[in-house]
């Protein structure tokens, strides 16, 4: 008999029972976290948890008083489906965090495979480590919807790809795998439930240097993507199968010029936007996405996460309305506590280091924010130096760092 895992089981079941029976809190963990199960008086569990049913979307409040980390159980039919933002100690505190009294959304949609009921759990950890779980929510019978057809693929560059939907769709999500060799071993992936939904039915998409960071090119692989839709509107479509495969470097990092590449499945008969038909916008929304580090400090009630990332058609157009006589350096995508909400109770002071390629000391700089619904909103430099910038928002989404230069006077 194995005494220890006799023990870890007795252990647990004690927890719970002691949980059950007392009206103080205790730290009980999913076995995958890690963290310690300790007693705390000052950590009260996650409420309200709800569904949103049309979009799969689950929501909780933080009682507490102050912020707290925190993270989601998906179960189906009563046993663990799968885990979102989970921790695995207290260093992690900061990865996914809800303000004091605030409600947070989990985006649950594309983590649900499966007819079912479904139910989920939130346990919420403050900065000690100490964490404590909510009770189960309401089951919700889910009824998996039709498919979205599958995206077509198109390469455009060394490394970016054009990716396309016959159809314009609104709460639509692309993601990605990316791969190196003939066994097409996955080395990068993203994107779908955790990015910001697109408005339009395409994205240009730089798959070597991701938003989520840059792939360490191995000079004797091919590397590869291929691509897959999905929809936040869980009430009427699920995800679509992966595109085919493209190739997108050769061995040593090098185009083999075919650019004429696509992936055309046969559950979607929509062509290809070739290489010849990209306009001069297309190609300036992907120029302007940074290879470097992102390197910044914020200050504020919240953290936030700033990472390079494309940007739309219509983030540009919306760019553009308050645009003038300045230029477009870099885009970005700016999040509170690295969680997608266009709008906080309170602002963040952000100071941003300027890429070294766009530092001039005879430039002025500032960010323009699009935000919900479209709607542009510009914010001055709120220090002096040329390799930073300094604003302050409480609106989020997509940005852009724009510059003009400024003619010395005579």
């Amino acid at each position: 008999m194995n005494y220890s895992k006799v023990k870890k089981a007795v252990a647990i079941i004690g927890a719970a029972a002691m949980l059950a029976c007392s009206n103080s809190a205790f730290t009980v963990m999913a076995a995958e976290s890690g963290v310690k199960a300790e007693m705390t008086e000052n950590l009260a569990s996650a409420v309200e948890l709800q569904w949103d049913t049309a979009t799969g979307v689950g929501t909780f409040k933080n009682p507490n008083g102050f912020q707290c980390g925190w993270c989601a159980t998906l179960y189906k039919d009563g046993k663990v489906y799968g885990n979102y933002g989970y921790y695995k100690s207290k260093n992690d505190y900061y990865g996914w965090a809800v303000d004091a009294g605030a409600t947070e959304q989990i985006d649950l949609f594309n983590m649900m495979k499966e007819n079912g009921n479904y139910q989920f759990t939130v346990t919420l950890m403050n900065k000690k480590g100490e964490a404590v779980n909510s009770g189960m929510s309401a089951a919700w019978n889910y009824v998996k919807q039709v498919p979205l057809l599958v995206p077509s693929v198109q390469k455009v560059a060394d490394g970016v790809v054009y990716c396309e939907l016959p159809v314009e769709m609104p709460m639509l999500h692309f993601s990605y795998q990316v791969a190196k060799g003939n066994n097409k071993e996955v080395v990068k992936e993203w994107g779908g439930a955790h990015d910001v939904a697109q408005n339009s039915n395409s994205e240009t998409m730089d798959c070597i240097h991701t938003p989520y960071g840059n792939v360490s090119v191995d000079s004797k692989s091919d590397y590869y993507v291929r691509v897959r839709a999905m929809s936040s509107d869980l009430g009427q479509y699920s995800e679509s199968a992966y595109s085919d495969w493209v190739k997108i470097l050769d061995k040593g990092g090098n185009s083999n010029n075919n650019s004429n590449q696509s992936s055309n499945s046969d559950k979607n008969n929509s062509s290809s936007k070739k290489n010849e038909e990209l306009t001069s916008e297309d190609m300036l929304r992907y120029s302007v996405v940074g290879n470097e580090k992102v390197e910044y400090t914020s200050n504020g009630g919240y953290s936030v996460v700033i990472k390079n990332s494309i940007q739309g058609p219509k983030c540009f157009d919306a760019f553009n309305v308050v645009l003038g006589d300045y230029t477009i350096g870099r885009t970005y995508n700016i999040l509170p506590s690295g969680k997608f909400t266009y709008h906080m109770n309170s602002k963040a002071r952000i100071t941003l280091t300027i890429p070294k390629e766009l530092q001039s000391g005879s430039r002025d700089y500032k960010m323009i924010c699009v935000t919900e619904k479209g709607q542009p909103v510009e914010l001055e430099d709120l220090d002096s130096s040329a390799g930073t910038i300094t604003f302050e928002t409480d609106s989020y989404y997509a940005f852009a760092l724009v510059y003009k230069d400024i003619v010395a006077q005579q």
